[in-house]
């Protein structure tokens, strides 16, 4: 549906794997890969800033495997400790949008271009929110 989410260019997945893989030590420490996000006892060692994007990378590795479901989960998790990140928001809101769930994706879409008015790619999404949400006033005036 979005081409955003869709095409992860190269660099992007080799950022991520680099990432993933300098947290091979951290996944030692988890109790169940099966747990949606890192135990309380990683989190307590991390920042909360390394926290949240090692969730980021969980919620990335599940786009690119098609579950947006567990990615909604991962973000909302980095979400919690990097609360006011235009990105992580603007993530969140694309995997909403793929989860059906666009009132949700409006809210944080909303969010997103209140912390970053001049992101001109967060302002297009939300215009096609709108539009898709059939609020074609409120759309045009993102343009």
């Amino acid at each position: 549906m979005n081409k955003a989410i869709k095409k992860i260019s190269i660099w992007s997945l080799f950022f991520l794997i680099v990432l993933a893989l300098s947290c091979v030590m951290v996944e030692k420490k988890i109790p169940s890969k099966l747990s949606p996000t890192l135990s309380e006892e990683v989190k307590r060692e991390k920042d909360p800033l390394q926290y949240a994007y090692q969730n980021y990378v969980f919620a990335s590795i599940s786009i690119t495997n098609g579950n947006y479901k567990q990615a909604e989960i991962y973000l909302k998790e980095a979400l919690k400790n990097d609360e006011d990140s235009p990105y992580l928001l603007m993530k969140l809101s694309q995997v909403l949008v793929e989860n059906g769930k666009m009132e949700d994706a409006l809210h944080f879409a909303r969010k997103t271009v209140d912390l970053a008015p001049d992101d001109l790619k967060a302002r297009e999404f939300l215009a096609e929110i709108y539009s898709q949400l059939k609020k074609f006033d409120l759309a045009i005036s993102q343009y």
